[in-house]
């Protein structure tokens, strides 16, 4: 993308992260293998935690956000989203 669109400013989400501290571990291995491989320095956009109310969503085969849309990990989505918009 980077090459391709000339855009340098890549954002990552942890999904399914047990904890903010495992979630930002994940995103430090992550962004040290991205800056590793694509030379792109990539920001924390969010962490979406584990939350029983997504699987829940998944067995009823509906999405989480309309089934629960306060659940632990709608409000990280809410976050993410409107991080999205100020910025």
């Amino acid at each position: 993308l980077q090459s391709q669109y000339d855009k340098s400013d890549f954002k990552l989400i942890v999904n399914g992260a047990k904890s903010k501290k495992d979630g930002k571990a994940v995103f430090d291995n992550m962004a040290r293998v991205v800056s590793n491989v694509l030379q792109v320095t990539p920001a924390l956009l969010g962490i979406v935690p584990q939350d029983s109310k997504v699987v829940q969503a998944i067995r009823s085969q509906t999405t989480f956000i309309l089934k629960n849309q306060y659940c632990k990990a709608g409000r990280s989505v809410y976050q993410i989203c409107d991080s999205l918009i100020r910025d």
